[in-house]
């Protein structure tokens, strides 16, 4: 019995850490599961009426979406978040990938009505005394201007 444990030792060790990485690793994709499903359940629920309506209005809605969640929270957790949903939705609705994730993209960049946006405005706006109104009255022009121009070439590009 001893010169079966000395020789199947090294078997045993393997399968007993091969148990415990698979463990650890189904834990931790746990979330990321409930992120796929997640992400499945939101494009799911605004397929149906995006597939009715023409691609630039769904690149304009994209780009709203983006702009506004930029403007709540910052440009990096808006681009993790909605990257995986606009993939989805490219392949769900018929659009070419790469148009909506640029929009996306320009739409998480181009945060220019508040000062939370993006981490410039706040170096500014807490130093030069900026008010919270005066972002919005350039800002919010600037990020029509450069939505419109975005979605436009975007959809000019991909038809």
């Amino acid at each position: 019995m001893r010169a079966f444990i000395e020789t199947n030792s090294c078997w045993i060790g393997s399968a007993i850490l091969a148990l415990v990485l698979a463990a650890l690793v189904s834990e931790r994709l746990a979330p990321v599961t409930i992120g796929l499903v997640a992400v499945d359940l939101i494009v799911r629920a605004i397929e149906p009426a995006l597939t009715m309506v023409p691609i630039l209005l769904v690149l304009l809605l994209l780009y709203a979406l983006n702009s506004f969640l930029t403007d709540v929270v910052t440009n990096s957790a808006v681009a993790i978040i909605m990257t995986p949903i606009v993939i989805d939705l490219a392949n769900s609705v018929g659009v070419a990938t790469r148009a909506l994730l640029l929009v996306a993209m320009f739409a998480t960049s181009a945060s220019f009505a508040t000062p939370t946006g993006y981490q410039a405005n706040t170096i500014v706006y807490a130093t030069a005394g900026y008010r919270f109104a005066d972002f919005l009255k350039i800002g919010l022009p600037m990020n029509v201007a450069i939505g419109l121009a975005t979605c436009v070439a975007m959809w000019w590009i991909s038809t």
